[in-house]
C-alpha cells in the first residue's frame, strides 16, 4: 500500500509549501528517527523538493513534507521563535549545564498550542537576562 501512495505523490508533484524561516511543528508519522519528538517546534532551515531541514533546540531533522505543519505566524512572531531557537541551541551546547537546564529546554522545546504562554516568555526573558550565550541584542522584550 506504501508504495503505491509513494507512486501517487510521485507522478503529482505537489510544490513543498514550506519556505527558510518559518516555523514548523514535527509530526513523526511512522519515521522512527522522530520517535519521542511529537510536538518539537523548530526552524525551517533548508526547503527541499519533498521535504525540509527543521532545527530545533536539540539538533537537525530532515524530514518529508508530511512529517511536519506550520504554525502559520506571523513574521513578527516567526522573529522571536527564531531568536528563541538559536538561544535555546546555545544552551543546550554548553556541555556543564545542570539538570534543570535541560527540564527547561524540553519545557521550551516542545509547543502544546499555538499561542506563546506568557511562562515561555517569561522564561526566555530569563534566559537572555542571565547568560551571556545571548548577546547584547534588544528585543521588544527588553522594553
Amino acid at each position: 500500500m506504501k508504495d503505491v501512495v509513494d507512486r501517487i505523490g510521485e507522478r503529482a508533484k505537489v510544490p513543498n509549501p514550506y519556505h527558510i524561516g518559518e516555523i514548523c511543528i514535527l509530526l513523526p508519522k511512522d519515521n522512527p528517527d522522530l520517535r519521542g519528538k511529537a510536538g518539537y517546534w523548530g526552524v525551517v532551515s533548508h526547503v527541499g523538493e519533498y521535504s525540509c531541514t527543521l532545527q530545533t533546540w536539540d539538533g537537525d531533522y530532515t524530514v518529508k513534507i508530511e512529517q511536519m505543519k506550520s504554525l502559520k505566524l506571523l513574521d513578527e512572531d516567526c522573529f522571536f521563535m527564531q531568536q528563541l531557537c538559536v538561544r535555546l541551541r546555545q544552551l543546550h551546547q554548553v556541555s556543564s549545564r545542570e539538570e534543570a537546564v535541560d527540564w527547561l529546554l524540553q519545557g521550551l522545546g516542545i509547543l502544546p498550542n499555538r499561542i506563546c504562554h506568557p511562562c515561555t516568555l517569561c522564561c526566555w526573558w530569563l534566559l537572555k537576562g542571565s547568560t551571556t550565550l545571548c548577546g547584547d541584542s534588544q528585543s521588544k522584550l527588553d522594553r
